[in-house]
């Protein structure tokens, strides 16, 4: 594997992220957002929970964002950065808007209770689930060989699509990368304003117009950091084998990224499809799944 980036397993690799992943978990499946809150009161308790929530608040624009890996997060982040006052050093041209977060420890909550204050606009954004860990994948495991053809090919994992799946689907998701984690769990709890579709990008952009006056197309998208999304195309040849059998290297040295439907066999959508059925729930709500 290449180091952390692509290790599905790497909350594992920090023990005081993995306690408090596995107490913040247990907690939000047990009890309401008032007892999370009273818990975060607790010196101790308050760290992991604003880590492991992870969520942006910035009190200039009265907002709480719930980001979801793989769901825009990195583009309505930068937002965020770029149009609060405490983060006026923020140099998106420098450093990507993750980074910048975690070196000055940069809009994070106080305390929980931001997550009740009807004062503040809660919204996230999901994204279909097949089309998330699909692009999750390939992000974290083919994506560093296209971008970096000198990377040492020794390096290359042997994890291909379906054995990702099979072992997401047996594992809980505090034992897995925040990549691949449920997406309803980054919001477990909270009553929010507003959730948008990935998939819908047009109608997300016309609610932060409506909210804060800021225009995503024009004054955010093109300053994000290293913005590189990933290109799907039907390659000309069809593959030697599926699709979802093939590692990492076999992908990228095909020359293109296919759709993600053709990740996805018959098994491979059930496995999905169980594992992450709350989050397709959460989904029909506010798209259509293809």
């Amino acid at each position: 594997m290449i180091e952390k980036n692509i290790d599905v397993t790497s909350p594992r690799l920090d023990p005081v992220k993995s306690c408090g992943c596995a107490v913040v978990f247990l907690i939000q499946s047990c009890f309401s957002l008032e007892t999370e809150q009273n818990f975060s009161k607790i010196k101790w308790f308050n760290s992991i929970f604003v880590r492991v929530r992870d969520v942006l608040v910035s009190d200039y624009l009265k907002t709480v964002y719930f980001p979801i890996p793989k769901s825009a997060c990195t583009l309505l982040a930068t937002m965020l950065a770029l149009h609060d006052p405490q983060t006026r050093d923020f140099d998106p041209e420098a450093e990507g808007v993750h980074r910048y977060r975690f070196r000055k420890n940069a809009l994070r909550p106080k305390d929980l209770s931001v997550f009740s204050n009807k004062n503040y606009f809660k919204f996230t954004v999901v994204r279909n689930p097949y089309n998330r860990i699909v692009s999750g994948y390939i992000d974290k495991f083919v994506k560093p060989f296209i971008l970096n053809p000198k990377l040492d090919r020794g390096l290359a994992t042997k994890w291909t699509f379906e054995k990702l799946v099979d072992f997401l689907v047996s594992n809980k998701d505090n034992h897995i990368d925040k990549h691949w984690r449920s997406q309803h769990l980054f919001f477990k709890n909270v009553e929010l304003d507003y959730i948008g579709a990935f998939e819908n990008m047009e109608d997300v952009n016309r609610k932060i117009k409506e909210v804060f006056g800021i225009e995503i197309d024009t004054q955010v998208s093109p300053r994000v950091y290293k913005k590189a999304r990933t290109q799907y195309n039907p390659p000309e040849e069809p593959p030697v084998k599926p699709v979802c059998k093939m590692t990492p290297l076999e992908i990228a040295d095909w020359g293109k990224i296919p759709s993600y439907q053709s990740f996805l066999t018959p098994r491979i959508r059930k496995l999905i499809e169980k594992r992450y059925a709350k989050d397709f729930e959460v989904y029909s709500k506010v798209a259509t799944v293809s």
